[in-house]
């Protein structure tokens, strides 16, 4: 398996864990795993009625996109440090492109900065 693959894997892997950790917090917003492996996007989001609030919900919580080999971090929406969980699993952090930051705040946590 080469390296973009495994990290396809890894993202769907990552997303599709959060997908069930929030499919319980609100039975008619549900969060949807979106994959793109021939353009290297993925995606989490919230999508559903809220019957509380009484309005529609549509929210991306994570965007990923695999380029050059590099993951980056184009959005995170929520408090987790998601970028820190892909380290943990094995990413290096001169693989991880923190997307959603000015390049020199990406040097000031040690992540990529291209």
């Amino acid at each position: 398996m080469d390296k973009v693959e495994k990290y396809q894997n890894l993202i769907i892997g990552l997303l599709k864990e959060y997908a069930d950790f929030l499919s319980g917090s609100n039975a008619t917003v549900k969060p949807q795993v979106v994959a793109d492996r021939e353009g290297n996007h993925f995606q989490l989001l919230k999508i559903g009625w809220d019957t509380v609030s009484q309005h529609f919900v549509f929210g991306i919580l994570f965007h990923f996109d695999i380029i050059d080999g590099k993951i980056w971090l184009q959005l995170n929406n929520t408090e987790y440090y998601i970028a820190d969980e892909l380290q943990e699993r094995g990413v290096p952090k001169t693989d991880i492109v923190l997307g959603f930051q000015p390049p020199a705040a990406r040097q000031q946590r040690e992540f990529a900065t291209l």
